[in-house]
């Protein structure tokens, strides 16, 4: 009663804080002896701790008042845990929380085992009280809960018996309950759980029910039950062809359940331990060989299927891995054992001595056996062997080449046969990896049998999972196959007018054939669909020809006039949400006045920077305020304000000196810091103050191991950074950042650690460029070097997606589409490629190709490149800004090719009027393609001399040119309140502002 009084609170606290107090008392219980302890104290706490359960709600809480419970439970009495504790830990085992449930279900069988006595009142508890309570777990929808039941169960069932044991000799009032009834109703109850864990559909449940105690069950059940209920079932576990460790788990058990079930289980033995000699997995075959040495030392294995196991097995003496040999030499050591000394030497040694390099009289002795092996097959060999396609030819030839040195005999030169130059290359190549000799030949032709098993159990796998694109499905009349909506339903209307609703499979069906059939073969649908119609075949001439679609059921569902337009109602609401939330959510892209065209006129000419511009960053989108980085080492805010009255952006708002070359910047926090990456390694965070002209430093890190810098906040050595990014949402204020070296770290500027890391291998290339998903932020796209697109979720930090270039062409910049959120718009080096990706299904859609090279092809007329997107929408579609290498900015209209244009031609162009542009299909791509009339690029002739002409007779100084004398590096939009602007930079150092 003094602890108690010692944790009871003057005032009222959360049940959370009395569960604190009564773990120190659980501590006190614990160091206390048995002597000690004040059962009717215990009662009281016991009490407590339990008036409390029922105003729990957090999982910790319930977790630890579990613990509490278990502890009480091995001080207190039997009647104590069955008449107040045992409710309680029931009551847990329906939670709604799958940690909880687990947690329960263990303090259950922990304490049900410290009951030592049980009167004979409580005799059905289990039977009437405990299994019907936790029965329905063994379905449970968390395979953690499932997990947690079969690891319990056979511990269950084992005292399931001795409660029943223990009511036969209990004293007290009633008749005493009949044993073979209460066993016989105990087997009922939990054979449907057993088998119900045994046919789960997650091998883990399978596996964790084999190792903890399948032997208990089998003496819970007896031995006819045993091989019923369990034995029966747990033979399918070898056509498990994906779960090794299932497998290897089956013959760690069966020698266990064998020995119990008896003698008559040796024929169902014999062909489930010849199954797992030939398994691919080595040390399931180990697992395999070892239960046979102990069904041998058992006497389960008849004499003549012993002999025939040995010599089935002795070819794995050659074997390169050393357990399988090492167990093998056990089972034959075993048998020499069980056998006659007339068996042995007749049966066993003829087999075994050809493997021998002495001959060997007491094979009975494991270590003398091992002693006396040859030199295994070399690693290299046997790899190469099981994959190589022909194994069965291979083995062919090895028995020729034999023959051939036993013609020839020991003095003469044997002479082989030919061989085809696979073949050929196929010896030579195991002769360059390991010495390919006479006795290395035996041996892999002793082993030929189960080199041939292998290679076609390999080459089923493979064929398995390999990738083709194709989802095939069989029909089957005896099986209901559900249907799910993957893509929206269509309606057909029928001969009399009314409206039908097609299967998916049915609509995906006519889509594709109707994409993909030529003019000339192309019908119209018919009036409609009939039952088991036979679908519309492709053309033969097209490239998915080889797709042959089957046969399929359409049913159809007859819909009202209102339910249609309800549906199409919801498709528009749906769409203009997810139009508006885009708008409202884009950072990288731009969404400008439904009035708005790009007509290329030059309003500001900037040139403070010394050096190559290598990026800008808008503060805000669609703000007036932008950022400038540059190789010359400094950073530069522009104001496009000064644009909507009579004056003119002459110099920049704000400057900071970096004093190293820059990369990347970007605007976070808002729009009032900018994070700028230089190529030494340095990120820096810069304050804007408005009332000054520079920028204040605000924190700093250095990516370069070799620099000074504090050890609390230092880095990998990733190499500098590559590009940056902003991630700003809500308060999360991160800056996501790609090195040299691979890795991509989300940056919390409010702490000093990473928020999150991920790494690319650099074997997909260097990191080139990336991109975040504008929307919600939920992936991330990568481009390399080596032209692949990796995709990750950040929401899970797991690669969703990789795309490779078909010509494996450098990716210079990616950006998100402006209206497909999973799209991915890529531009690559050569023939100013720029491609719209698909993150899903990894297709190309649309394409826009400004080069004579032609259309998708791999000839590299030009060497010019596109260096800078900027996607946009205006009036709800889609559009894209491009510059690149060849000095020109055009304007990409993504859905209507005459919409596009070349807005600011090269100052070395001479006439930009013969461009032209126009739209087709290639090879199932949508591409917008420049044309020049008469076959002239707009690249030759000189400098327009009209223009030259007006500017030579205008006083003062030269006027700056009309387009870019330099590659274009970057492009940004921004906007006033009367005007929109793009902003194009180049590597002269040059910023101009366009309209």
């Amino acid at each position: 009663m003094g602890n108690l009084q010692s944790i009871a609170p003057s005032q009222i606290f959360p049940v959370e804080h009395y569960l604190i107090g009564l773990e120190d008392v659980s501590q006190m219980i614990d160091i206390t002896t048995k002597d000690e302890i004040d059962r009717e104290g215990l009662i009281l706490i016991t009490t407590l701790v339990t008036s409390c359960i029922r105003g729990i709600y957090h999982c910790s809480s319930k977790i630890n008042c579990l613990e509490i419970l278990h502890k009480l439970a091995q001080h207190t009495t039997s009647e104590t845990i069955l008449d107040r504790i045992l409710p309680f830990i029931l009551h847990f085992t329906q939670d709604i929380s799958a940690n909880v449930r687990v947690a329960a279900l263990d303090t259950l069988t922990s304490c049900l085992c410290l009951v030592k006595s049980l009167p004979r009142s409580d005799a059905n508890v289990f039977p009437e009280y405990v299994l019907p309570s936790i029965s329905s777990l063994a379905t449970d929808p968390s395979t953690m809960v499932r997990v947690a039941y079969a690891h319990n169960i056979a511990t269950l069932a084992e005292t399931a018996v001795r409660f029943l044991e223990n009511s036969q000799l209990a004293s007290g009032d009633g008749p005493v309950p009949k044993y073979e009834t209460e066993l016989r109703d105990l087997h009922e109850m939990l054979s449907s759980t057993v088998m119900s864990l045994l046919t789960d559909s997650q091998s883990i449940v399978k596996q964790t029910l084999m190792e903890s105690g399948i032997t208990k069950l089998c003496v819970f059940f007896g031995s006819q039950k045993a091989n019923d209920i369990i034995l029966s079932h747990i033979i399918t576990f070898l056509n498990d062809k994906e779960d090794k460790n299932l497998r290897g788990t089956f013959f760690d058990c069966i020698v266990g359940i064998a020995a119990f079930v008896g003698w008559h289980c040796s024929p169902i033995l014999i062909p489930l331990l010849q199954q797992g000699f030939s398994d691919t997995e080595e040390f399931v075959l180990a697992k395999a060989i070892r239960a046979s040495t102990a069904l041998t030392e058992l006497g389960l294995i008849q004499k003549t299927n012993l002999i025939e196991f040995i010599c089935d097995c002795v070819c794995f003496l050659n074997h390169p891995n050393i357990w399988i040999r090492h167990e093998i030499c056990g089972l034959i050591s075993t048998a020499a054992k069980s056998l006659s000394a007339l068996d042995v030497q007749c049966k066993i040694m003829p087999a075994v001595s050809v493997h021998l390099r002495t001959p060997l009289l007491q094979v009975e002795r494991i270590e003398l056996l091992l002693d006396c092996l040859h030199p295994p097959i070399p690693r290299s060999i046997y790899d190469n062997v099981v994959k190589f396609p022909e194994v069965g030819q291979f083995i062919e030839i090895l028995k020729d080449r034999r023959h051939a040195r036993a013609k020839a005999g020991t003095d003469g030169i044997a002479k082989y046969g030919e061989m085809t130059q696979a073949m050929r290359n196929f010896f030579r190549r195991l002769s360059s990896t390991e010495d390919l000799n006479d006795l290395v030949e035996l041996q892999l032709l002793s082993m030929g049998n189960h080199l041939i098993k292998m290679a076609r159990y390999r080459a089923h796998d493979n064929k398995k999972s390999s990738r083709d694109g194709r989802i095939k499905l069989e029909r089957k009349d005896s099986c209901y196959l559900h249907e799910l909506a993957l893509v929206d339903k269509l309606t057909k209307v029928d001969s009399q007018g009314r409206k039908h609703r097609v299967s998916e499979s049915a609509s995906a069906d006519w889509l594709l054939n109707a994409d993909f059939q030529s003019p000339s073969s192309a019908s119209p649908m018919p009036d409609a669909i009939s039952l088991n119609a036979q679908p519309i075949q492709a053309t033969p001439t097209l490239s998915l020809v080889e797709y042959s679609m089957p046969e399929r059921s359409f049913h159809q569902e007859r819909l009202s006039e209102c339910r249609l337009e309800l549906d199409q109602l919801t498709n528009q609401l749906k769409m203009k949400y997810s139009t508006s939330l885009r708008n409202e959510m884009s950072d990288g892209q731009s969404n400008v006045s439904d009035d708005w065209k790009f007509a290329g006129t030059l309003v500001a000419h900037l040139h403070e920077h010394k050096n190559a511009v290598t990026r800008m960053a808008s503060l805000k989108v669609g703000g007036p305020l932008f950022a400038s980085t540059s190789t010359d080492g400094t950073v530069r805010l522009w104001d496009c304000t000064k644009l909507d009255g009579h004056q003119n952006i002459n110099r920049s708002r704000q400057f900071y000196s970096a004093n190293t070359p820059l990369n990347a910047v970007a605007a976070c926090d808002a729009g009032q810091s900018l994070a700028v990456a230089g190529r030494d390694g340095a990120l820096l965070i810069l304050r804007i103050d408005p009332n000054s002209s520079k920028m204040a430093l605000e924190q700093a890190r250095h990516l370069d191991s070799n620099a000074r810098i504090d050890r609390a906040v230092k880095e990998q050595d990733d190499g500098p950074v590559v590009e940056m990014q902003a991630m700003d949402q809500g308060s999360q204020s991160l800056i996501v950042y790609a090195t040299l070296y691979g890795a991509i770290v989300g940056w919390d500027i409010r702490m000093q650690g990473n928020a999150w890391r991920l790494e690319s291998d650099l074997r997909n290339g260097v990191i080139t460029t990336f991109t975040i998903d504008p929307t919600n932020s939920s992936w991330l796209a990568i481009g390399t070097s080596s032209g692949r697109h990796l995709c990750w979720d950040l929401r899970f930090r797991l690669k969703i997606a990789e795309i490779k270039h078909p010509h494996e062409s450098r990716i210079r910049r990616v950006a998100c589409h402006p209206t497909e959120p999973s799209c991915l718009i890529s531009a690559s080096q050569g023939n100013n490629e720029v491609f719209s990706w698909n993150i899903e299904t990894n297709s190309r859609q649309p394409a826009l190709w400004a080069s004579t090279a032609p259309p998708l092809s791999n000839v590299n007329n030009t060497a010019h490149s596109v260096c800078a997107l900027l996607p946009g929408v205006v009036d709800g579609k889609g559009f894209l800004v491009t510059g690149g290498t060849d000095q020109r900015i055009r304007f990409w209209d993504l859905q209507n090719a005459g919409n596009c244009k070349l807005v600011v031609p090269s100052p070395k162009d001479s006439n930009t009027t013969n461009v032209s542009y126009s739209s087709r299909v290639i090879d199932g791509t949508y591409v917008i393609q420049e044309l020049y009339n008469g076959n002239q690029s707009p690249t030759t002739g000189s400098v327009n001399s009209s223009r030259i002409n007006i500017e030579d007779h205008k006083p003062g100084p030269d006027l700056p040119v009309f387009g870019h004398n330099d590659v274009i590096t970057d492009l940004v939009l921004c906007r006033t309140q009367k005007q929109t602007f793009i902003a194009s930079s180049s590597r002269d150092g040059v910023i101009k502002l366009w309209k």
